[in-house]
């Protein structure tokens, strides 16, 4: 029971403005409530005697938050009796459900054709003659205009009637014209959309106090800030914070107590007003056709008796709005500081921060008391003076300006409220200097604004570098896996030809995977900047050297690498002595392979020459007497060439054993490898 109560007091407290007309002056707006995601909360309250009804006006668009979110509670032991308010048809189902249907806006004709059989009397420019509608028909007159002709059966027989000669036409039904009476009426209330009446009804006895109320939708409220700096040598200055409110409604506030909560609870739209119809599928009489039987499955039992105490609620407890929104009076603690120089404007004497500050839950809320604000009007309610801690500081954002950095100030919010975010107008020395935009600041946060370019202060945003090392390596089944360390460098160049020393902030951009390796202390970090801090001395140029680093994984497959890229590998100085090692021997190893590789293509080179050295001779023979001397040479020399062939094709065969051999240990060296 204690968590539906408060969940329903929370609903309250979410709840937001109207622009309701209440017609019971005993039943007035006593609060308000506005909210930053477009809705507020009203609340009527009064007295009521006896058994009362106390009624409510809104706009068709209204009646859709206010029956999501109406609450009532009669606080002198009475009841709440029946909530009644118009329907609200669609129109053109309600014109569908006349006799007459003016749903279709195409006039005399398209009407004429709805009442066919009906007596009407219809009065021409030159004569006046009884009927009945027999039909409406179009016909193509000149220059491709087209006319309406009225057919009507009369005593003499049928008579057609151009519709654009008919004066008047009269219905001799009553009960046809009440049905075009009732057509009418309905066409003129949906234009009417600020007649919805809704009527609450309290039953009791005697004099009590009730509540009402409800959400609607709302303008935004919004918030302004003004900032006196400190002077140079200070770092306490002053924010002033102003409210803007609309009463968007159509009652006075007189008196109200206004609650300006930070937060934006779910909101949203649902038409509740208009009735809702389901289309229904249309299903031809059946034949007698025998119905089949069905197994149902057995259901889950629920303990309804449980089930409906957990809809019971508390009104007494869960109405209970004053304890939950109304806050302290200890929240204002108004300051006004002396102005140094009678010729200086100094906005913050004569300012008195009216409201009041706390949390309410998940939220902040401030809360102005008295508010008297006539309908259809705004206003500006001083809700913040007070002192804060502030830095004067330039800050570089190269997306805003390459060269120059921008005049700014560091805010600690020593205010003990919530500055709700809003523009900032700030002045110096009781001049205005520029304006600058706050973000939601909760106590003790810390903000940075700027307000203006600091033509006095040159950044130069070049001299950017990488560079790659190798920190390690391992080998695991002849896969080199090297780490290696990339560092980005960015040397800001800062100028500075002002007569004073200054801090500059520097913005500079954060990259997924990279870390800031220098320098060691960050001013602050977002999620896409890092903002670091230095000081430059008046009229001295210095620099803020800026390093990344970013860890870099490559994986290298050894086998089928030549001896020249392994030694390279294994001469990169950071590896491990046993990686090392082991790369030279796998080298080593790749060297011999290389080497009976050379040597195997050494020797076939030689044996495709002396083959064709073989062919040329066993030509030449051909063409020779055998018993000539020349020919006994060729023969020697055949003979010979064939001896050295076969020592060859020996030699190869061997090679290319040995060549096996080497590589089948290159392979499994590689394999069993594993270095960690």
């Amino acid at each position: 029971m204690l968590a539906k109560q408060f969940l329903y007091g929370l609903l309250l407290v979410l709840l937001p403005l109207s622009a309701a007309a209440q017609s019971e002056p005993t039943v007035p707006i006593q609060k308000v409530v506005f909210f930053k995601s477009g809705v507020s909360y009203v609340e009527h309250r009064g007295e009521v005697q006896g058994t009362a009804t106390m009624t409510l006006r809104f706009r068709d668009e209204q009646m859709k938050d206010v029956l999501k979110s109406l609450v009532l509670q009669d606080l002198g032991g009475g009841q709440v009796g029946t909530i009644n308010y118009p329907s609200q048809d669609p129109l053109s189902r309600t014109l569908k459900s006349f006799e007459i249907d003016l749903s279709n806006p195409e006039g005399l004709g398209a009407l004429a054709n709805q009442l066919r059989g009906a007596a009407v009397t219809v009065t021409t420019a030159d004569e006046t003659m009884e009927g009945t509608i027999v039909s409406a028909d179009r016909q193509d007159g000149p220059n491709g205009a087209t006319q309406w002709y009225l057919t009507l059966y009369r005593e003499s027989g049928l008579q057609s009637i151009g519709l654009d000669s008919v004066q008047h036409l009269r219905f001799e039904d009553p009960a046809l014209q009440a049905e075009m009476r009732k057509a009418l009426d309905a066409v003129a209330r949906a234009r009417n959309q600020d007649e919805n009446a809704v009527q609450l009804r309290f039953q009791g006895q005697g004099s009590r106090r009730v509540r009402v109320g409800y959400v609607v939708e709302a303008p935004v409220w919004k918030t302004s800030y003004r900032l006196l700096l400190p002077d140079a040598n200070k770092g306490q200055g002053q924010m002033q914070g102003w409210a803007i409110v609309e009463n968007q409604t159509d009652a006075d506030w007189s008196n109200v107590d206004l609650t300006l909560v930070s937060g934006r609870p779910v909101s949203f739209v649902q038409d509740l007003y208009t009735p809702t119809y389901v289309n229904r599928p249309v299903v031809a009489p059946t034949t007698g056709e025998p119905l089949p039987p069905k197994q149902y499955r057995e259901g889950i039992s629920t303990d309804t008796a449980t089930a409906a105490k957990r809809e019971e609620v508390d009104f007494d407890a869960s109405l209970d709005m004053d304890k939950r929104m109304d806050v302290s009076q200890s929240g204002a603690r108004p300051r006004a500081t002396q102005a140094e120089s009678a010729s200086r404007m100094d906005p913050s004497q004569g300012v008195t921060a009216t409201a009041t500050t706390a949390e309410a839950g998940e939220f902040f809320q401030y809360t102005v008391d008295n508010v008297s604000l006539p309908r259809r009007r705004s206003a500006m309610l001083p809700i913040v003076t007070e002192p804060l801690r502030v830095e004067r500081i330039s800050l570089y954002d190269p997306d805003v300006h390459q060269t120059h950095p921008l005049h700014g100030a560091r805010l600690n919010n020593t205010t003990d409220q919530h500055l709700a975010a809003g523009p900032v107008s700030v002045f110096d020395e009781g001049s205005y200097a520029g304006d600058a935009r706050l973000g939601d600041a909760p106590p003790g946060d810390t903000r940075f604004v700027t307000y203006a370019l600091n033509q006095d202060v040159q950044v130069d945003a070049g001299g950017g570098r990488t560079e790659e090392t190798v920190q390690t390596g391992t080998i695991v089944e002849g896969v080199l896996t090297m780490t290696r360390r990339r560092v980005a460098s960015q040397t800001y160049t800062i100028e500075n030809e002002a007569e004073t020393d200054f801090s500059l902030i520097i913005e500079h951009p954060r990259r997924s995977g990279w870390t800031l390796a220098a320098p060691s202390d960050v001013e602050e970090r977002t999620a896409s900047v890092y903002r670091l801090r230095t000081v430059v001395g008046a009229g001295e140029t210095g620099e803020l050297v800026v390093e990344e680093a970013k860890m870099l994984t490559r994986r290298h497959q050894l086998l089928g690498k030549d001896r020249d890229q392994l030694l390279s590998y294994a001469r990169t100085g950071a590896l491990p002595d046993d990686v090392r090692d082991a790369l030279e021997e796998a080298a080593e190893l790749q060297r011999a392979v290389a080497q009976t590789k050379q040597e195997l293509s050494q020797a076939r080179q030689e044996l495709d020459r002396l083959r064709t050295e073989q062919s040329r001779i066993r030509e030449n023979m051909k063409a020779v007497e055998q018993s000539s001397d020349y020919y006994q040479r060729l023969l020697d020399k055949l003979s010979s060439t064939e001896d050295r062939i076969e020592s060859l094709n020996d030699h190869v065969a061997t090679l290319e054993e040995e060549r096996v051999e080497r590589s089948d240990r290159l392979g499994q060296y590689l394999q069993d490898l594993t270095i960690d």
